[in-house]
């Protein structure tokens, strides 16, 4: 008797350990059309002179049970975009936001609620 007591509790912690220390994370080139006026792009404007004004971030983030769909995720991106970086860089006076990247991170917590972050970066820039 405990013997299989020892084993069922040895199975579930191995269960618990193999669940929590789950992650997985992507990058993504392609970024989604923002709904505000400004021009966002993933790679440089070489033929344009402009001033750098200085590097934006932002994160967005979600605790839920499961894995996010596609859907999900892109309306984090979205919010991460619009809400964060384009909002920053039009507070520096910028006109673009160049070089911009994102990545997505997914974590499993020991109560197995899955924690969701999206991480938006890019430059702001004002054209000359």
């Amino acid at each position: 008797m405990k013997k299989s007591l020892l084993l069922s509790f040895g199975i579930l912690l191995f269960a618990i350990l193999m669940i929590t220390s789950c992650s997985v994370s992507y990058t993504t080139v392609a970024t989604p059309k923002p709904t505000k006026q400004m021009l966002v792009t993933s790679g440089d404007l070489a033929n344009k002179n402009y001033e750098v004004l200085g590097f934006v971030e932002s994160t967005a983030s979600e605790m839920g049970f499961g894995m996010p769909t596609e859907i999900k995720i892109s309306e984090m991106k979205t919010k991460a975009l619009n809400n964060g970086i384009v909002t920053k860089a039009e507070s520096l006076g910028a006109d673009a936001i160049i070089n911009v990247s994102m990545a997505t991170s997914s974590q499993a917590t020991y109560f197995v609620l899955l924690t969701t972050n999206v991480f938006v970066k890019g430059t702001a820039i004002k054209f000359k």
